[in-house]
């Protein structure tokens, strides 16, 4: 099984359930969360970080909502964010 690093530097096996559920709530279907999420765990690697796992996510899910409608969407995804853990990555990131 695939190895993930988290932002702190822990590691857990890929869980591709995880990427599922973050792309429900910004707003995918279901069917695109599953076949995104597949794609993803198809090319993941022993070590990818979750940064590069959400970053293939949300890359791959611009097919599916353009950009802009994704912008519109992002109040309401930051105030459905978990406090610490979710939300400090995504400052990090920014």
């Amino acid at each position: 099984m695939v190895e993930v690093i988290k932002w702190d530097g822990r590691s857990e096996p890929f869980q591709r359930e995880k990427i599922v559920r973050t792309l429900l709530r910004v707003g995918a279907s279901p069917d695109a969360a599953e076949e995104i999420a597949e794609e993803i765990e198809e090319e993941a690697y022993e070590g990818i970080t979750t940064k590069e796992i959400l970053d293939m996510a949300f890359k791959r899910f611009e097919k599916y909502k353009p950009a802009v409608s994704f912008m519109k969407d992002l109040k309401t995804a930051l105030g459905e964010m978990r406090s610490a853990p979710e939300f400090e990555e995504y400052v990090r990131q920014v």
